[in-house]
């Protein structure tokens, strides 16, 4: 079961409901089924099995790029949110970022 939460700015309650109500373990253990991104792109020895990773942040720049054209891409669905940051306490990003360690390292963002 995959879990999605609203999280409201600077550290809302339902962030910390759900953190105190399944405690940051479920994050973390073996019975979440929360995968991180490069469990659906690697084998079993780590090799990878696509051609090319496109980043979100730079999307419309990398396709145009890979594939040599020159087209325009909308955001359509644009969110009303403000910067995901603003959403962010310290220790919800330690959280968010353990959880999703082998992303981060993986894909060079950082911590």
């Amino acid at each position: 079961m995959i879990r999605f939460i609203h999280i409201k700015k600077n550290g809302g309650t339902s962030v910390y409901k759900f953190l105190a109500k399944n405690k940051i373990e479920c994050l973390l253990g073996p019975d979440t089924n929360m995968n991180n991104q490069v469990d659906y792109i690697l084998n079993a020895k780590g090799e990878c099995l696509v051609d090319k990773i496109f980043k979100f942040e730079n999307l419309e720049n990398e396709i145009k790029e890979h594939f040599n054209i020159d087209a325009k891409f909308p955001h359509l669905t644009k969110s009303t949110y403000d910067n995901y940051e603003d959403y962010y306490t310290k220790d919800l990003k330690e959280v968010v970022y353990l959880r999703l360690k082998k992303d981060f390292e993986y894909f060079n963002y950082e911590e």
